[in-house]
């Protein structure tokens, strides 16, 4: 833990390297650091892209919005198909089931899918 008693997280690039903490890391991305070969860090377009689209369901699903809908609606249907029958057990027992959502988007996964 660092003094402010956050956690501190190191880690790795492809070839095994140390990158340092997530902290510094990211720092590096931001300024624009390169790679060994002069490249910039992947990273860097993934930034530069997320930061020129709108913080909305459209920008997210890079001008699909209109398919958010049918998105939910089927990965529902695929959920049910698998694992119909352990929820359905769940539910009538009065058990709860968890999900996790890992996105990192406008809450698109949450508003619509989980209930």
């Amino acid at each position: 833990m660092s003094a402010r008693g956050v956690a501190q997280f190191r880690g790795v690039d492809d070839l095994g390297r140390d990158v340092g903490t997530h902290e510094e890391f990211w720092l590096k991305v931001k300024r624009g650091a390169k790679n060994a070969d002069g490249k910039p860090l992947w990273y860097a377009k993934g930034i530069e892209y997320w930061d020129a689209i709108d913080a909305d369901v459209d920008g997210v699903l890079g001008g699909f919005g209109h398919v958010s809908a049918a998105d939910a609606r089927d990965s529902i249907r695929v959920l049910r198909d698998v694992y119909g029958a352990t929820l359905g057990a769940r539910r009538a027992s009065g058990e709860k089931a968890t999900v996790l959502d890992c996105g990192a988007g406008v809450g698109r996964v949450t508003s619509s899918f989980f209930d």
